[in-house]
């Protein structure tokens, strides 16, 4: 019986999320698939359409921790946005 994959969100998807993201959908990370995206800037989620990639944009860090679609998150924000949002996650 094999597991099921860890199903995770990346909020942030500039630079370095992007990166997150596009690993992900590679699936170059055993075990892991990425199931929702999450940006305040919604033409960087434009990079990669919900339809064509199974994936649920957010525009808010709250609405995707609390989704119900992801097991784990990935934080790709400015450094100043980090503990607030990893917070938010471990007391979810």
């Amino acid at each position: 019986m094999s597991a099921s994959p860890v199903r995770f969100g990346v909020i942030g998807v500039g630079n370095m999320g992007s990166g997150h993201v596009n690993w992900l959908l590679e699936g170059k990370i055993t075990g892991a698939v990425c199931a929702a995206i999450c940006d305040r800037e919604t033409d960087k989620l434009a990079k990669w359409p919900e339809a064509d990639k199974k994936l649920t944009h957010f525009t808010d860090s709250k609405a995707l921790i609390r989704s119900g679609l992801v097991d784990a998150v990935i934080i790709a924000t400015p450094h100043f946005d980090h503990t607030t949002i990893g917070i938010d996650a471990l007391e979810q």
